[in-house]
Formats: structure tokens, sequence, C-alpha cells
């Protein structure tokens, strides 16, 4: 074999274990993107299964709320999600919506349908469930009972003038079930100022603020004369008309100057807290962590079956 026929077979020998080489490197390399396209489809896979456990247990958590919290109605937007916040490797939220009227505090009766989402890094799971009141059921007014009092001493007295002006913030803890409460009697412990005979006290339920204070807003008013009062008279009045509260609400007790020098002096305790007292005819109100007024507050609430899940209305929002 001469020296070119030589040459010519060294060359292919080396084209053919090249081309080997690259073979195998391609074979190589597509194994390992094989393998990594699996593992993520693996990974999407679990997540999208972590979501779905996640967002069916945050159906649970909603199923709970709307069974135990007095005003769950109130305290939440209708077909508006909760604010997110993070529970173990998901981001999650929940929801109810009222697909009747799309309002959830109007009706206690009317069945909602509550979501829950869950999200786990890019995978996403919706879960819902209708919840209705169980067939049979109806709405129960409760007998009469104590939302609120103090009695104890010692916290002095509270001068009711035509700009100083004093009141009691509460709220009744309420049972499960709960949908709305009632005021109907009131007690308020009182002295008169003097030998004064011509004091007139406005004895009123008012809706609160955020910060527990008195708005402008007087749902009913009862009137209390000097005359009644003797040496720390109770007097209790009679409501009819504050009625249909939420149960997330509360209400402020406030004793308004009507007429007279001083009015009447309040009794005030030294222990509990929510006691009202304004210098300025209600333009601004301090109200107390640490003292109250001296005052009964009776009322009845109305209570309905708790929401359940309806058999059959499981369903997958969102895979």
């Amino acid at each position: 074999m001469n020296s070119k026929a030589r040459c010519r077979c060294r060359g292919s020998v080396y084209v053919l274990v090249l081309m080997t080489s690259v073979f195998v490197a391609v074979v190589g390399l597509s194994a390992m993107t094989v393998g990594r396209i699996q593992t993520r489809i693996s990974n999407a896979d679990l997540d999208a299964a972590k979501a779905g456990y996640y967002a069916q247990s945050m159906v649970d958590l909603g199923l709970y709320k709307a069974m135990t919290a007095p005003g769950w109605r109130a305290t939440h937007t209708n077909d508006t999600w909760t604010a997110d916040y993070t529970w173990g490797e998901a981001v999650v939220t929940y929801k109810f919506v009222d697909e009747i009227d799309g309002n959830l505090a109007n009706d206690p009766t009317q069945p909602v349908r509550l979501y829950g989402k869950a999200t786990v890094n890019n995978a996403v799971r919706i879960y819902s469930v209708e919840m209705a009141q169980p067939s049979g059921g109806g709405s129960t007014e409760s007998a009469e009972v104590l939302f609120s009092s103090d009695i104890s001493g010692g916290g002095g007295q509270a001068f009711i003038e035509s700009a100083e002006w004093a009141g009691q913030y509460f709220k009744p803890t309420l049972p499960a079930g709960a949908t709305s409460w009632s005021v109907t009697r009131v007690q308020v412990h009182a002295v008169k100022h003097g030998n004064g005979s011509d004091g007139v006290t406005k004895v009123q339920l008012r809706k609160a603020d955020g910060s527990n204070v008195p708005t402008t807003t007087v749902l009913e008013e009862m009137l209390m004369y000097e005359t009644s009062l003797a040496s720390a008279t109770w007097l209790e009045f009679t409501y009819s008309t504050v009625t249909g509260l939420s149960p997330s609400e509360g209400l402020c007790l406030v004793l308004e100057w009507d007429q007279g020098g001083t009015a009447c002096k309040a009794q005030k305790g030294s222990s509990g807290s929510g006691l009202l007292v304004t210098y300025n005819a209600g333009s601004t109100w301090t109200f107390s962590a640490s003292t109250s007024l001296n005052h009964y507050i009776y009322g009845k609430y109305i209570t309905s079956p708790p929401m359940t899940p309806v058999a059959g209305t499981w369903r997958q929002e969102v895979q």
C-alpha cells in the first residue's frame, strides 16, 4: 500500500472515531435532558398534589369559621379572597360567595359557596363546596341575657353637664351560630347633684366607631330625670328598636346632658373597661381600658343552625 492510500485509511478511521464520539456525546446529553425534564415533571406533579391538599384544607378552615365564628358574614366581603398567608410550603387564601344576590350579610339563611386556594411554586389549585343550613332549620330568639355589667365601686363619679358627658362601650359575647342581637334593658347608677331638681339626662344607645367611641348615630334614647334620683339610685330604661345588630359590632351607652346645671352624677367602677368621657359635648371622646361606668345591659340574640357542606357540591375549580 502506497503512502497516499495509508493516509486515506488513517483519515477515514479518524472521522469514524470522531463521529462515534459525537454520537455518544449527543446520546449522553439527550439522556441528561430527558432526566431533567422527567425530574421537572415529577416536581411539578408533586407541587400540584401539595397545592390540592392545601386548597382543600383551606375549604375546611372556611367551614370551621362559618360554624364557630359569630358574625362571619359581616367580617368577610362577598367574592373577595382573604389576605394571602404562608402555610407550610403553600400560599393560601379562601373566600365566600353568595351566588343568589351577592350580599353575604343580608340574609343568614342563604347558601354560599366557599372557595379554598393554594399556590405551591407554580402550581395553583382551587376547590369549592356549597354551604347551606340543614333542611328544616330556622332562626331562634334567645331568652333575655345579661350582655355587660359593672357594679364595682371606687371609681368616683362622672358629672353630666352641658359639655361633659359620659358613657360605656360594650360588645356582647355571643355563642356560635348567632346572627344578630338586640338590647332590651339598660340600668345606670346615678345620683342627683346637691339639691338639684331640674336636670335631665339622655340615656342613649349609639353606634361605635373603630376606636370603640360613640358616633353621632343615636339608635334610641330615653330620658332620666333628676327628680327620680336619690342617693346612688339604679334606674332602668327599656329599649325596643335597637335590634338586628351584627355579632361583630359593639355599641356605646351614652349619658348626654339635656338640661339643668349638673343633670346628674354617674357612678364609676374601678374595675372593668370601656368608660367613655367627653369634655366638649361629644366632639372628641376618651376611652378608658381600666375604668367603667356602673351599668347593666340586657338583650337577646338570634341564632340559626350552622352552615354545613352540601353533599355532592364539592368541585375542583383550577387544575
